[in-house]
């Protein structure tokens, strides 16, 4: 499966715009963190579960304020 950096681009701006023209402004979440799956781990469901890491949004926003 392969999805182009401009198709992803489309998709989350179609999921944002759709957010913003419900009203929302912001989100709030309870907590900063949020579990993902290790990209080595994605596929491999017929072996072994996948162990969920953990990750913070304050880390993503450091992604912004050090413009990477």
């Amino acid at each position: 499966m392969k999805i182009s950096v401009n198709e992803l681009k489309t998709i989350c701006k179609l999921l944002l715009d759709t957010a913003e023209k419900s009203g929302f402004r912001e989100f709030e979440f309870d907590t900063d963190y949020y579990w993902f799956i290790p990209s080595d781990e994605r596929e491999v469901f017929d072996k072994n579960l996948p162990n969920p890491c953990v990750g913070s949004i304050n880390e993503l926003l450091k992604i912004i304020e050090e413009n990477r």
